[in-house]
């Protein structure tokens, strides 16, 4: 799969049945490893390949029955479907070759069949958090965090160090590789603006390594300025000015930094920084209330944080002056 010419674009598709098993063309599907409201994503492989690869299968008749609206670099309303989207996030794909995000490789699309299906890199370690529904946050996955600590102590010796200085030592080892991923965007004239835990992945690959994914409501950005109108994103990771969108629009790289500090926040405190019982309740947290750091923080964290979450997108560090901080030095 190592090549600059994915995606493929293949627009016939041959479905086999046998033993309990599904086969999409040259690929085998295994079992689920992660589900949406209309697609679910399956662990699969090539025919005659060793290398787990993911799919992820999206119900074309469902979404094109939903309406959707996007906002032109004007500001004047865009109506589309929600197959639309996918279909948008396929053009954003096409552009990315990095190993720092998920990569596409092939999409299985045939207009007489009612699932398309993307082939694309697996990272097979998974998410570093979960989200608990019932106490409404996130919390560390053990597997995960034993295997970043793994990969850490080949560089820093961790012997001696509390659980709270290995906490934070992990976090720097993941959300640098983070930062490297957005700014790899920003570079590109393409901002994530769904940057969150669920999005981010943990791949053995390269000895030890942290992948970006899910481009849905990815943009790609006309001009470097270009304001945008649209709410899009996660309640619980999004910026201020994106959750309250005025008629001015607001800038969205700066949104995808906060959204870093977000993910830093809760990933060291299983706790997010901003919650309530509602989206709506998320959106005013986050713009009314004053943002908390707790007193065990270092000073070089706090000044990270409050810099990833300054209220004021103006203000707000920029991607090079997040990779920048010393706090992510070992």
């Amino acid at each position: 799969m190592e090549s600059q010419d994915f995606p493929i674009f293949t627009d016939k598709v041959h479905i086999e049945k046998y033993n309990d098993k599904k086969k999409v063309n040259e690929y085998e599907l295994y079992e689920t490893i992660g589900k949406g409201a209309f697609s679910k994503i399956k662990r699969c492989s090539k025919e005659n390949s060793k290398t787990c690869l993911a799919v992820k299968i999206v119900d074309k008749d469902s979404l094109f029955r939903q309406r959707a609206v996007r906002y032109s670099a004007d500001g004047e309303p865009i109506m589309l479907t929600n197959l639309d989207k996918v279909y948008e996030e396929i053009d954003v794909w096409r552009l990315l070759k990095s190993s720092w995000v998920i990569n596409l490789y092939e999409v299985i699309d045939d207009e007489e069949y009612s699932k398309l299906y993307m082939i694309m890199e697996l990272a097979e370690m998974g998410q570093p958090m979960e989200y608990d529904w019932n106490k409404n946050t996130y919390f560390r996955r053990q597997q995960v965090f034993d295997y970043i600590l793994g990969v850490v102590s080949k560089i820093k010796n961790l012997e001696n160090l509390s659980e709270i200085q290995r906490i934070e030592m992990s976090a720097k080892w993941l959300f640098y590789q983070v930062a490297n991923a957005v700014e790899y965007l920003h570079c590109n004239n393409i901002v994530h603006r769904d940057i969150k835990l669920d999005n981010i992945l943990v791949s053995s690959e390269n000895g030890g390594c942290v992948k970006v994914c899910d481009f849905t409501v990815a943009k790609i950005l006309e001009d470097p300025d270009e304001i945008c109108y649209d709410c899009e994103g996660t309640p619980f990771f999004t910026s201020p000015e994106v959750s309250f969108c005025l008629k001015d629009g607001y800038l969205p790289r700066p949104n995808d930094i906060w959204a870093i500090g977000v993910c830093i926040h809760t990933y060291l405190t299983e706790e997010l920084p901003f919650n309530g019982e509602s989206d709506i309740e998320v959106q005013i947290a986050t713009k009314d209330q004053d943002y908390k750091i707790p007193d065990w923080m270092g000073e070089d964290l706090q000044d990270l944080l409050r810099g990833l979450l300054d209220k004021d997108p103006t203000k707000r560090y920029n991607i090079q002056e997040v990779k920048a901080h010393k706090w992510f030095v070992y």
